[in-house]
């Protein structure tokens, strides 16, 4: 850390030490006195630049003998916003000065230790280039402002004169030192030195600390870029996700380790509660949340779902389809992983057509549960990460039936209730308490829908808003539930 090199980074750090912006903050730099030297230095230019601003503002103060027009006026009040905003920036630096050298850590390549993050490299290396590149271009560009700013003075110094006699020269800042026009004029170059030195300050207090900033960002967003790296391979048939998860799990885990050694990362972009999230679940059934749960009653079956579409903590959409209607009397639904929710359902609707196009009549709810099983188990080396529930009517006795299985297709039957998603805990021992034999159609309604309502209050990750099936022989019954929104 206190030797970092170029290479060894994703940020511009040769620009960071040609400022010499990194020695203010390395602990291990030159000292005087025991301090570091650039620090101090940074300390002494900026007490002379306070005194020198101050000591111009008292010319707001006393009676002056030229005028001060009113866009000169806010000209100076956005100049000594801008100073004492630099001023506030130093005072943050010392104070935050071992958090701050930490924050180069946050770059380095060598935060992906396991194996299966080694490979990912080459995004860190892409990120430095880019921020090597933009940062440069960056400073070259402010630099040639301020150029103009600074000239710009002499420039008009050198083809007009001030129309009114007592008028001071036009200066870079047009800070109000307290002396006399005429002497201002007198000893313009002087004042004008001056305030070149102070706007040279500025530029360095307020440009360089943005540069750092923005590196630090991009170096965070190619990490965010290898994690969804490798969470798109989770879901390739033509590879094994077992791997890949682990893939996935491992980088989330040297991610979050960098993140809890540097707590000002976790202040300044937040960007790393979703990971922690993730890891302490460790599991990808967890990643989009959701909640479902099926239900038996006399002579009807019902099946009720959130609406809540996320990544993880990050609400995405509140109409999210996790339901689906296989036949007049059968309906699944897919907790777990939205990706593989779609390909699970359209592989189940493709095989259940060629099944009844083949026996030449609807498919019976315990051949539909067979079918699945045998879907899942076949990719059981790569599974789906769904655990689908069947809720359906017998098309020829009109008898409930309810399963649900795990992501290898091991089917678990029931004659009460099933249940699923991230808070199928909670939805276990509220259906325990709630679920009664036979119950009819507006008392089953109510059971399901107090037990789901009941459970997303209690799971972050679930909810916001539900919607409940009641499927009857003659009818299905649709009915919205309206529930909390934070």
């Amino acid at each position: 850390m206190d030797n970092l090199r170029v290479e060894d980074v994703a940020i511009n750090l040769e620009l960071m030490k040609r400022s010499r912006f990194y020695h203010i903050f390395n602990p291990n730099g030159t000292k005087i006195f025991n301090y570091n030297t650039y620090r101090l230095l940074l300390f002494l230019c900026g007490s002379i630049m306070n005194c020198i601003v101050v000591f111009s503002m008292l010319g707001f103060f006393i009676e002056m003998d030229d005028t001060l027009s009113f866009t000169d006026l806010v000209i100076a009040i956005f100049v000594l916003i801008n100073f004492f905003l630099s001023s506030w920036r130093i005072c943050v630096f010392f104070y935050k000065v071992n958090a701050i050298h930490d924050l180069y850590s946050v770059s380095r390549f060598d935060l992906l230790k396991s194996k299966h993050c080694c490979k990912n490299l080459n995004v860190l290396n892409g990120c430095r280039d880019r921020t090597i590149k933009i940062t440069n271009y960056f400073l070259f560009f402010s630099s040639i402002v301020m150029s103009q700013w600074i000239i710009y003075p002499l420039v008009v110094i050198a083809f007009t004169r001030p129309e009114v006699e007592n008028d001071r020269f036009q200066n870079i800042l047009n800070l109000r030192f307290p002396v006399s026009t005429y002497t201002y004029n007198q000893h313009y170059f002087i004042f004008y030195l001056i305030e070149m030195v102070v706007s040279i300050f500025i530029m360095y207090v307020m440009i360089i600390p943005d540069i750092l900033l923005m590196s630090i960002c991009w170096a965070i967003m190619a990490q965010q870029e290898i994690l969804t790296r490798a969470f798109k391979n989770i879901g390739d048939e033509d590879n094994s996700q077992i791997v890949y998860y682990e893939d996935f799990k491992s980088i989330l885990l040297d991610q979050l380790q960098l993140n809890l050694d540097n707590p000002l990362t976790l202040n300044l972009y937040g960007i790393t509660m979703d990971q922690t999230a993730a890891v302490q679940s460790l599991s990808i059934m967890d990643y989009n949340g959701g909640a479902l749960i099926g239900m038996k009653g006399k002579d009807c079956v019902a099946i009720a779902t959130d609406k809540r579409f996320g990544i993880q903590a990050q609400t995405v959409s509140l109409d999210f389809t996790k339901v689906f209607q296989i036949n007049p009397h059968t309906f699944m639904g897919f907790p777990g992983l939205a990706t593989d929710i779609f390909t699970v359902h359209e592989k189940i609707m493709f095989r259940k057509r060629l099944y009844e196009l083949k026996e030449n009549r609807k498919i019976s709810p315990k051949a539909l549960a067979s079918l699945v099983s045998n879907l899942l188990y076949e990719n059981r080396f790569s599974p789906f990460f769904v655990e689908p529930m069947i809720v359906a009517l017998d098309e020829v006795t009109l008898e409930p039936y309810m399963c649900d299985m795990d992501l290898i297709g091991c089917v678990n039957k029931s004659d009460n209730f099933v249940v699923g998603g991230t808070s199928s805990s909670q939805l276990y021992g509220l259906c325990e308490a709630l679920w009664e034999p036979d119950m009819e159609e507006d008392q089953l309604f109510e059971t399901i829908s107090q037990a789901l309502v009941s459970a997303c209050n209690r799971d972050a990750i679930s909810g916001w808003g539900a919607k409940v099936y009641i499927i009857k022989k003659d009818k299905i019954i649709v009915r919205d539930i309206k529930t909390r929104m934070d």
